[in-house]
């Protein structure tokens, strides 16, 4: 009987039981449980979660994997797969939050004017009531919100009111009313608020420090994303000449779509053949490039295709001198 490998991950603690036995405990973002399984065999997965917070609780669920056809297959919600080469699975495991029940407390008042109050409300999630002198307007925050600023003003027969701080994760954290209705809510790593427009700027933690800048319009009474483009942190990108960074770099370059950036990584041989098309298609609609941690082979890189269920296609770097002079695929 044939036998795959599935590797378990989480970014929340839990413990594990497969088909009844159990196989371990994640506690830690890049912790891993390895499994050999036969690919004629159920698999029943248990997940136990292992720890919540004062407000959120992570339930704890049951689910059935399969292989068909060579791939991991599922009908859950709670996990994402990813189908390897090799007969090589990955499974994360998702959280799915439900809120205690608590009485509903206001930690926050804003007086806006004479005839407008803010009261900032926590029943578990975050709430926005906007009390004026005839109606009162509710808001369900995406996410919690301290260091709170705000400003209203009038124009054009509407009124604009908006709230800005920093979430727990210390980003930046932007909503804005028009007339008491949301008509826009922004988490980024910076935003900035002008009269012509509201510009978000968001870290891609890449090696040559990219960021990807978006810029709203408001138009016809709706916030419109009326641009969006990439750009340096600093005036020239930083460039690595380590060798074993070189291919996950140029990788990183074809992400962000910075074809100059991509043609220094490769050798001349390839900048002459290759043209800028070629580039931006060859390794197709990508959703995401990962490290090829379970594949003992130097220079190869993974890229993503798809949403829920992910199929991974590993390319092989030839690297001479900290140039790439061949690309090619494992599966």
């Amino acid at each position: 009987m044939q036998t795959s490998t599935i590797h378990f991950v989480s970014n929340f603690p839990l413990e594990l039981t497969l088909n009844g036995t159990n196989i371990g405990t994640l506690e830690n973002d890049d912790d891993t449980i390895s499994v050999k399984v036969f690919n004629e065999e159920k698999i029943f997965l248990k997940v136990f979660p292992i720890q919540t917070t004062e407000n959120q609780n992570i339930i704890p669920f049951l689910c059935e994997i399969f292989i068909l056809d060579g791939f991991l297959k599922t009908e859950s919600n709670n996990i994402e797969i990813t189908n390897f080469h090799n007969n090589i699975f990955e499974v994360k495991i998702l959280p799915t939050y439900f809120l205690s029940q608590k009485m509903p407390t206001i930690f926050k008042t804003l007086k806006i004017n004479n005839n407008l109050i803010a009261n900032f409300v926590d029943d578990g999630k975050q709430n926005i009531e906007i009390i004026s002198n005839k109606n009162v307007f509710h808001f369900v925050m995406q996410k919690k919100m301290h260091n709170i600023q705000f400003k209203f003003f009038k124009e054009n027969n509407n009124d604009f009111l908006y709230f800005y701080g920093k979430t727990t994760k210390n980003q930046d954290y932007l909503l804005f009313f028009v007339n008491f209705f949301c008509k826009l809510e922004i988490v980024a790593d910076v935003i900035e608020i002008t009269k012509e427009n509201i510009k978000t700027l968001n870290y891609q933690k890449d090696i040559a420090r990219h960021g990807v800048v978006q810029i709203y319009n408001f138009k016809n009474n709706e916030f419109v994303l009326s641009d969006e483009y990439t750009a340096l942190l600093n005036e020239t990108p930083q460039k690595t000449k380590n060798e074993k960074l070189i291919a996950w770099a140029f990788c990183e370059a074809v992400a962000i779509q910075d074809i100059k950036l991509s043609r220094e990584y490769l050798c001349d041989d390839l900048n002459l053949k290759l043209t800028d098309k070629h580039i931006t298609t060859f390794f197709g609609d990508f959703c995401e490039i990962v490290w090829n941690k379970y594949f003992a082979q130097e220079n190869t890189v993974c890229f993503l295709y798809g949403k829920q269920e992910k199929n991974a296609k590993t390319f092989l770097f030839e690297i001479a001198q900290n140039k790439i002079t061949n690309i090619s695929t494992l599966d």
